[in-house]
């Protein structure tokens, strides 16, 4: 595995009404990806910015996620290139998650 570049994007910490309980996450997103290009998705628990740190999600697919993710979450975005003249470009994405209550989203 090899790449030219990577850049990360992170979301704000949203914070969830106590007890959510987060089980699943639902992500889809609108992407220019070109050949030799690569862009990952992941969510933490809010408290790190270290891409390591996040646990996967696939785009258009049930996530289920770590029960370490209770009150809040971030999302993450990893746009690999792997060639000098190829850029993956973000231009929306949306979530839906499940949990055990049905609660709003707050930012902080």
């Amino acid at each position: 595995y090899q790449t030219i570049n990577a850049t990360y994007l992170y979301t704000q910490k949203y914070i969830l009404t106590k007890n959510t309980n987060t089980k699943s996450i639902i992500l889809t997103a609108n992407i220019i990806q070109p050949q030799y290009t690569e862009v990952k998705f992941g969510v933490s628990d809010g408290k790190t910015a270290n891409w390591n740190d996040y646990y996967p999600l696939d785009l258009e697919k049930i996530n289920e996620i770590p029960s370490t993710i209770k009150d809040r979450l971030k999302i993450g975005a990893k746009l690999i290139t792997h060639v000098p003249y190829a850029c993956p470009v973000i231009n929306e994405f949306a979530l839906i998650f499940k949990g055990d209550k049905e609660n709003l989203l707050n930012k902080t």
